[in-house]
């Protein structure tokens, strides 16, 4: 195995950690854990197209606004380039917004950027998958 290889999988690993902390943070509402997981330069922009910046999101996620009931990576293929890290995959994520369950099936890119020798979230954007079509 190259030391690039060797590298790159290690990034990978950091990456992996670090997203399983910011899921553990939005199931907790733990709003320390998001300040320090995210970058203070996100963009965070919902299945539902609404774009919010690291402020309005991680005040949201505390107040319960989004209360995030599980969040489950199905898919996930990283690239790492320098500094950044391109995530992208499929997740399942049940969450109650305005009292409502919503049941997600969607599709992401993360952007992690190492901040201060810590990778931060950058940038996520997502989509839902698009149901198979059907005949009727």
């Amino acid at each position: 195995m190259s030391e690039k290889t060797d590298i790159a999988e290690a990034v990978s690993n950091q990456i992996v950690s670090a997203d399983q902390a910011r899921i553990a943070a939005l199931l907790n509402r733990d709003r320390q854990a998001l300040q320090d997981i995210i970058s203070d330069q996100l963009i965070y922009v919902h299945s539902s197209g609404r774009e919010e910046t690291k402020e309005l999101y991680v005040e949201r996620v505390a107040k319960g606004e989004y209360d995030y009931r599980s969040f489950v990576i199905t898919r996930r293929d990283l690239r790492v380039l320098n500094d950044f890290v391109f995530d992208n995959g499929d997740s399942e994520i049940d969450i109650v917004v305005n009292g409502q369950l919503r049941e997600i099936a969607g599709r992401y890119l993360m952007v992690w950027k190492r901040e201060d020798g810590r990778w931060r979230l950058f940038r996520f954007h997502s989509a839902p998958i698009p149901r198979p079509a059907t005949d009727k």
